[in-house]
């Protein structure tokens, strides 16, 4: 075959498969949409605080569309999504956590709480704390802020990207401007003038004009977006695992001094869950804090990629209810019924 009909057939297959992705690319962006922008739906939802950065503002209401549902959220009078707290016969849980536990993308009787509730037919009460994008150390605060509560249960909801380092600080490098949700400092530690803040976040709302959205189709990037879902890593480091494990400690100690048993439910990705194992910085916390007697519930095992938003790394409706399923049984297994009290 004479060379220059090699490369055109080279050059003909090389197109075709192109064209091919390109269609697919298509279809991902009809079928899985990417989720509109954070802000979107949820104006006045997030409040200043001097500690964390944010918080959510207590009674607020409204509704987020995701794109695939139109979720309801309601905070209550105590900044936390979920009913008013209210004294009960039921046995009390505390859930700690981020936005798994918050239940981004979820309605509000789909949340894990919620159906732990359900499953139990409410037998237990749980109620909900999670605060998204929340790492180990705000979530420390949280819990601290949470003297009223007087229950037999605390579960942490340890999710792999609470070792990022920005998980490690106790406002994960995020405050309010302008009633965003904004990074304080970028990757380098540059600290975000407002004029650098109002740019950022005109980018963020704005609809990409024309030409953008014609490269980002011609580029494939809708489809490069989806198939990272299923590749995502937390991307936790190895040297926030021994400050994760002390936060964790720290969490347990303040649960035993209020006497309650303490437990961490490790919530694994998309990734790790169809790969079937933790990554590495998970694995190593995973050792410690087992080395140190904590009791760990592992969803990994009855949870598939088919429990998670398709458009998203939460968990969806049927994944939070297996998740709720393991929380609720830990409740009332008697083999962990008590802890041992932090050493």
């Amino acid at each position: 075959m004479r060379p220059s009909l090699r490369i055109l057939r080279i050059l003909l297959a090389g197109l075709a498969t192109y064209m091919a992705l390109l269609l697919v690319n298509f279809a991902a962006l009809y079928y899985f949409p990417p989720p509109p922008t954070e802000a979107e739906g949820f104006t006045g939802l997030w409040t200043p605080d001097d500690q964390i950065g944010w918080t959510y503002t207590p009674n607020w209401h409204g509704h987020k569309d995701y794109g695939w549902v139109n979720a309801e959220v309601k905070i209550n009078s105590l900044g936390h999504r979920d009913d008013e707290p209210v004294e009960t016969d039921a046995r009390r849980i505390l859930l700690l956590g981020d936005s798994m536990t918050f239940g981004v993308g979820l309605d509000q009787a789909e949340t894990i709480d919620k159906q732990i509730e359900a499953t139990t037919k409410g037998r237990i009460n749980a109620y909900n704390t999670g605060l998204t994008g929340a790492g180990p150390a705000k979530i420390l605060e949280m819990f601290r802020r949470c003297e009223w509560f007087h229950g037999t249960d605390v579960f942490y909801l340890f999710v792999p990207n609470d070792l990022n380092d920005s998980a490690m600080l106790k406002d994960c490098n995020e405050r309010l401007f302008e009633g965003f949700r904004v990074r304080k400092t970028d990757d380098n530690g540059h600290v975000y003038s407002a004029e650098e803040l109002r740019s950022l976040i005109s980018r963020a709302v704005a609809t990409p004009p024309l030409f953008d959205r014609v490269y980002s189709l011609l580029t494939l990037d809708h489809l490069r977006w989806y198939l990272s879902l299923f590749a995502y890593k937390a991307q936790g480091s190895l040297k926030n695992v021994d400050p994760g494990v002390a936060y964790t400690e720290e969490m347990r100690r303040l649960a035993t001094e209020r006497k309650m048993a303490f437990h961490v439910v490790l919530i694994p990705t998309k990734r790790d869950t169809r790969l079937g194992h933790y990554e590495s910085s998970v694995e190593a916390y995973l050792t410690k804090i087992r080395a140190k007697g904590l009791h760990v519930i592992e969803p990994i095992q009855v949870l598939s990629v088919d429990d998670y938003l398709a458009r998203d790394g939460h968990v969806n409706a049927v994944g939070a209810g297996k998740v709720a399923q393991a929380i609720a049984s830990a409740v009332t297994s008697s083999s962990t019924a008590s802890q041992p009290a932090a050493p």
